[in-house]
Parts: C-alpha cells; sequence; structure tokens
C-alpha cells in the first residue's frame, strides 16, 4: 500500500474522491502521515465536504446506528472510557483504510447512511469481561460488523493488554438492538 504524503494529500483526495463527494465528511490520513513532530504541528484539517442526499435516501425511513459497549467493572477514568469509545467507533472504518483506498461502495447501504453524517452512537455498558465476550459473539454470530477492543495496559490496567469495548455497526437499528436491547446506558 503506497502511504501518502503531505506534498502528495491531492493524490490521496483523487483516489479517494469516490469517498469524499459522497458524503464522508473527513479526509482520513494514516498514522505514518503524521509521524514526525514537523507534520503534526504543519497539519491543516482539511475542507469538509458537502453530504449527498442521494446517499440518504436509501435509509430516509430506516434507523441507522452504531453501539459502543463499555466494560462497566474495570473503573475506567472518564477520559480513558471516551478514548476507547472513540477506537471502537473508529475501527470498522480504519481497518478498510488500511487496506488501501476505499470507495463508497465498498461499504453497505447502512454504513453509507451513517457515514453521510448522520453518525448516531449509543453507549451501553457491561458488568464484565465474559458479558462483553458473549455480545461479541453474538453480534458475530448475527452476521453484524463488530470491533472488539484490547487495551495496551500502558497507562492503566497494570501494564496487561484488557479488553475493554466493543463496537457493533453502524448497521440497522432493529438488527444491533437484538443484540444489545437489554444492555444498560453507559
Amino acid at each position: 500500500m503506497a502511504v501518502d504524503t503531505f506534498a502528495d494529500s491531492d493524490n490521496f483526495c483523487e483516489r479517494n474522491s469516490d469517498l469524499l463527494k459522497k458524503g464522508a465528511l473527513l479526509r482520513f490520513y494514516s498514522a505514518e502521515l503524521l509521524k514526525s513532530a514537523e507534520a503534526r504541528r504543519s497539519f491543516v484539517a482539511p475542507d469538509v465536504y458537502p453530504l449527498d442526499s442521494s446517499v440518504n435516501a436509501t435509509h430516509e425511513t430506516t434507523r441507522v446506528k452504531q453501539v459502543i459497549v463499555m466494560r462497566h467493572d474495570l473503573g475506567m477514568r472518564r477520559g480513558k472510557q471516551i478514548a476507547q469509545g472513540a477506537h471502537a467507533s473508529l475501527a470498522f472504518l480504519a481497518y478498510r483504510l488500511f487496506e488501501g483506498p476505499v470507495s463508497i461502495d465498498d461499504f453497505g447501504p447502512a454504513q453509507q447512511a451513517w457515514l453521510s453524517g448522520h453518525f448516531a452512537k449509543v453507549c451501553c455498558r457491561v458488568n464484565s469481561e465474559q458479558e462483553l465476550l458473549d455480545i461479541y459473539a453474538a453480534a458475530q454470530q448475527a452476521g453484524l460488523e463488530v470491533h472488539l477492543i484490547t487495551d495496551s495496559g500502558r497507562t492503566e490496567f497494570h501494564g496487561q493488554p484488557t479488553n475493554t469495548c466493543l463496537a457493533i455497526g453502524p448497521d440497522e437499528a432493529e438488527k444491533i438492538d437484538l443484540i444489545t436491547g437489554h444492555l444498560q446506558l453507559l
């Protein structure tokens, strides 16, 4: 996979123009691009693109969301929970982006609607790792996109890698609710 540089950001946009035009609000850059301190200091957030209403039309009557399920038993600081939830929320997109150029057509209709700006998220909690793993297995069995987040343990958890949360979707709310509808909100 070719890594885009800041000097080559127009090429990145050209290769991914379909995704950018069809409603994705952000241009995504790999971590390689922001490796140096100079690159991080000089980075300017890219322009926001207008939404394409044709993407939204496919899910006018269908609710689309993503559910983040967080372990409550770990006693994580609020900031740690937010960071872990952010990792979970972006995981479905990050995995695809690291595989190479992505087109909006690479996503299903529910994901396209979600990427078009709805971004609906619900945060729920479980009280044990086993509950988290049970939800993970149920989502996989139901054919839903699900990503389990394992923290490396560098800042919390005494150096032990720890399963902290997961994200299901984005997908149709009714499908996800079959798995998470009974969970308590975070």
